[in-house]
């Protein structure tokens, strides 16, 4: 519903009304040109209708105070619980499963997993079909071997 404003007609008697005062009882300030406006004493959203009665002209300090501390917290309160009774709700969010769980970090007093390693067939190291390229690993016993090139030369010496 879009805001209903004053008229030229109720801005005129307002003002004539408070003889260039601010209207809030604890303020009675001068008023300004441009330092000054026609608010609602019911606010627009909570169905104050834009009369001459329901027409308050408050300086800008006061008129501040009050759309902050009466007028939005009021309004918001109002549509909340007009959504909870129409039933609607805030739109649901997707949830992700997260992050796995990484292994715990290794310590000195905790031994080297080995297990993530793959063994190699032992049918194929019995047949003499191993690795042959260099830097292929090879299984031997607990631990893994990389197969390096050696020279020619160094195994006559």
């Amino acid at each position: 519903m879009p805001r209903r404003e004053f008229s030229k007609k109720v801005k005129r008697g307002a003002f004539l009304r408070s003889n260039g005062y601010c209207e809030n009882a604890k303020c009675g300030a001068r008023l300004t040109v441009g330092k000054f406006a026609y608010d609602h004493d019911i606010a627009d959203g909570l169905g104050g209708e834009p009369t001459l009665e329901n027409c308050v002209v408050l300086c800008k300090s006061c008129h501040d105070e009050k759309t902050r501390t009466n007028d939005v917290p009021i309004i918001a309160k109002t549509k909340r619980i007009q959504d909870r009774e129409q039933g609607i709700r805030k739109p649901s969010r997707l949830r992700s499963a997260g992050f796995r769980k990484s292994e715990p970090q290794r310590s000195a007093s905790r031994p080297i997993n080995r297990l993530n390693f793959p063994k190699p067939n032992p049918k194929r190291h019995s047949l003499g079909l191993g690795p042959r390229r260099e830097g292929d690993a090879t299984w031997r016993g607990q631990h893994f071997c990389l197969t390096t090139a050696v020279p020619n030369n160094s195994l006559e010496n």
